[in-house]
């Protein structure tokens, strides 16, 4: 049952990545055990990402950014971090 799931996942994946506009069209979505918690999210040509310039956004960063929202934000020292709690800081790799 679980290489189904994963296959039909895949298959969505796949049919978002052919919508991205750029030549190596990506997509990504976030999994929980065998179940996607997010929507499929394709790469993008971005030029600014909360405020910080980025030449491109890949698509594992957008589902991220979407799902997450507004508990991430950039420091020049840690660079972009996680914040779930004011007193609980974890970097994002």
């Amino acid at each position: 049952m679980s290489s189904l799931i994963n296959s039909t996942i895949i298959s969505n994946l796949i049919g978002h990545a052919q919508t991205s506009k750029l030549n190596f069209r990506l997509a990504a979505v976030l999994v929980n055990g065998s179940r996607p918690t997010s929507s499929p999210v394709v790469n993008c040509d971005r030029r600014y990402c909360r405020g910080k310039c980025t030449p491109s956004l890949h698509a594992e960063a957008g589902a991220i950014l979407k799902h997450c929202g507004k508990f991430l934000t950039y420091s020049d020292s840690k660079g972009w971090c996680f914040l779930r709690e004011k007193a609980k800081v974890a970097e994002v790799t």
